[in-house]
């Protein structure tokens, strides 16, 4: 093994890029794996950094990359040099508001070649041919990070090669075709079906992970964050909703009536088609997050107007892509979601909004993902996100719930999900019943099981607290297994059937409770 080398195009091809002389075994990180006279084999981060430094800094560019992903734009540095990129428009690859954005840009032309699956971009001076379309999945968009896929290619710098390189351009670019309104138009269509058709993420749960984030981008979900509480008058008017507005939505009677929700004074920021899904959340004024769940627009329309007023109305649905999302799905999102909107919120509101207004604001879930998981600091998580992460998995399958606190913390919160118990540590949980932190490499874990039975997890520890709760640790590698256990024994306890002399039996686990209603 050895250490990765961080590429730009200034980088000198030479014996020091070598470390080891030809083949290696290393699999992972951002190697040099080979070396054949004036070209050299780059993958990972090395092939990242290289695509992006040349799209953004050489001039004039030419690039051939079967599909644009979103962020294309940006990475092209604003533009105001020559840059040429061939794709294809039409494969539903393509991302057809990102090619907009690009026709936008001083300097850049983009045209449209059927059936274009190759990957090259050509700088005055070397090429790089390889694997990665111009997206986040293939090049990537974040400096020191590869792209979402295992990506790989060479960079090319033998005079002949590169000329043949730009004579094989030059005869597509002859050959492509221009982008018209029309066939932005057609690809849009195009996009939209095979965003339906990609594969849902696993699970029957909506839960979004350190892991498992990536699954959950390109399928065009919105959250939708909002401040204030309806007016007396917008209450009065929530059952103005005229017949006709959409088929089996006015009346319960109807088998196939939809429960709806209504959104006031919205303007445009609801006008998003047909069929898109919203996430509904309250940014509370004390800065707390709370999920109320998923909603959707109808097919044929939702918007009531009321003189000046505007009514968005929307169906309320529990399932989203096949996967459940309940009350401790719900729950989960706003867990990791609080930090984010507390750090972004007003950004958001000033970007997005065309007031400003700091009352609601409706943004991409794409964009929420990649700042809370996509950054070089949240594609490589934390102690701390690992053990939330690993906990949520093993606990909610079970019927607990999963938080986490900054104050006094961070820590991981595992409790019964009740809100009928007597003692409320977190509103949101009823009793804790678990408490976890991480420090040095060992995880903390406070429970009301007594000493003896806390024994035989780790080392005990004496740390002040609710009275009855005893503190152990043990080493983060021993988390899954000794966790598991723990909360297997913690709901026999619960549950009476394994009474604890030290301190009696305790009221049962009750599962989350069921969907709340709209708001």
């Amino acid at each position: 093994m050895y250490a990765p080398i961080r590429y730009t195009p200034d980088s000198v091809v030479g014996s020091e890029c070598l470390p080891n002389r030809g083949k290696s075994t290393g699999l992972s990180g951002s190697k040099i794996t080979t070396h054949t006279g004036e070209n050299v084999f780059i993958d990972g981060s090395s092939y990242s950094d290289a695509a992006r430094a040349l799209a953004s800094h050489e001039d004039p560019v030419d690039m051939a990359v079967a599909y644009v992903g979103s962020g294309a734009a940006e990475q092209l540095g604003g533009g105001h040099k020559a840059t040429r990129i061939l794709c294809d428009l039409l494969s539903g690859g393509t991302n057809p508001n990102e090619v907009a954005k690009i026709q936008a840009l001083a300097g850049v032309q983009i045209r449209h070649v059927d059936n274009l699956h190759a990957k090259v971009m050509l700088a005055p001076s070397y090429a790089l041919v390889g694997s990665a379309n111009f997206s986040d999945n293939g090049v990537g968009w974040h400096d020191g990070m590869p792209g979402n896929l295992i990506e790989a290619g060479c960079r090319v710098t033998d005079d002949v090669q590169l000329d043949h390189i730009r004579t094989w351009f030059k005869r597509y670019w002859e050959l492509s075709e221009e982008i018209t309104a029309d066939l932005l138009s057609q690809a849009s269509i195009n996009w939209a079906r095979r965003q339906r058709g990609r594969p849902r993420p696993a699970g029957d749960r909506f839960i979004i992970t350190p892991e498992n984030w990536r699954s959950y981008t390109g399928r065009d979900t919105k959250l939708v964050i909002w401040r204030r509480r309806p007016t007396a008058e917008e209450i009065a008017s929530e059952g103005e909703l005229p017949d006709g507005l959409a088929p089996g939505t006015s009346s319960p009677n109807n088998p196939h009536w939809k429960k709806l929700d209504r959104y006031h004074e919205w303007g445009d920021l609801l006008n998003l088609g047909p069929g898109v899904v919203l996430l509904d959340v309250r940014y509370q004024p004390q800065g707390k997050v709370v999920c109320y769940g998923a909603r959707r627009t109808l097919a044929n329309g939702h918007q009531v107007r009321r003189g000046s007023r505007t009514i968005d109305v929307m169906e309320v649905i529990s399932v989203i892509d096949g996967q459940r999302f309940e009350t401790a799905e719900r729950d989960q999102l706003a867990s990791w979601l609080q930090p984010e909107i507390q750090r972004h919120y007003i950004r958001w509101c000033d970007e997005l909004n065309p007031d400003h207004d700091e009352g609601g604001v409706v943004v991409d879930l794409d964009r929420v993902l990649k700042g809370a998981f996509g950054t070089a600091e949240g594609a490589h998580p934390s102690e701390f996100q690992q053990l939330f992460a690993l906990a949520s998995r093993i606990s909610e399958p079970l019927g607990w719930r999963c938080v986490t606190v900054r104050s006094p913390g961070p820590e991981v919160r595992i409790g019964t999900g009740s809100k009928n118990l007597r003692r409320k540590e977190t509103p949101a949980l009823g009793r804790v019943n678990l408490r976890l932190s991480i420090r040095d490499g060992m995880v903390r874990c406070g429970s009301y099981l007594s000493p003896t039975k806390l024994a035989a997890y780790g080392t005990p520890l004496r740390l002040s607290g609710a009275e009855g709760r005893h503190w152990v640790q043990w080493p983060t590698e021993s988390t899954a297994v000794l966790l598991a256990r723990m909360l297997d024994e913690t709901r026999d306890r619960l549950n009476g059937s394994d009474v604890d002399p030290e301190s009696g039996p305790q009221k049962s686990l009750q599962r989350a409770g069921s969907p709340r209603s709209a708001v």
